[in-house]
């Protein structure tokens, strides 16, 4: 068993390594496992939204603020009656989360306010999810040898 937890302890410091694009092809590699629905806890998030909104926005260059407002003038341009504030921005972005009480998709916006694909929420997973696949991987590797 310790040469399994090596296992999974060399592959983790490798993996944390790799830069931002590599990792997302690494964990695709391993999507049918992330997606394993017995493997997901209740409350469970296993996308890391905030560390994709992070990259972009870094990427960008842009403050808190100028995403709040390129998001702002998006909802302008549909003549919807909804503001997005910076506190709604923050939460979403630390918290690993989406929230609305106008049930708008705030993560699209979001993503075309700082111009890359909503579907790359779903390249890049949370630690805790990357731990639950190294273990899954462990697990199936142990039981194939």
């Amino acid at each position: 068993m310790d040469n399994a937890i090596d296992s999974k302890e060399l592959f983790l410091s490798l993996y944390n390594r790799l830069e931002y694009e590599y990792k997302c092809i690494v964990l695709n590699t391993f999507r049918c496992l992330a997606e394993y629905e017995d493997s997901l806890k209740k409350g469970y998030k296993t996308y890391n939204i905030s560390g994709t909104i992070n990259f972009y926005q870094k990427k960008k260059g842009y403050t808190d603020q100028q995403v709040c407002d390129k998001v702002n003038n998006i909802i302008a341009s549909t003549n919807k009656k909804i503001f997005f504030d910076i506190d709604t921005y923050r939460k979403i972005k630390y918290r690993n989360t989406q929230s609305s009480k106008h049930k708008t998709n705030w993560l699209t916006l979001i993503a075309k306010a700082l111009e890359f694909e909503p579907d790359e929420y779903h390249k890049y997973l949370t630690p805790e999810a990357v731990n639950d696949i190294l273990d899954l991987v462990v697990q199936h590797s142990s039981e194939v040898n």
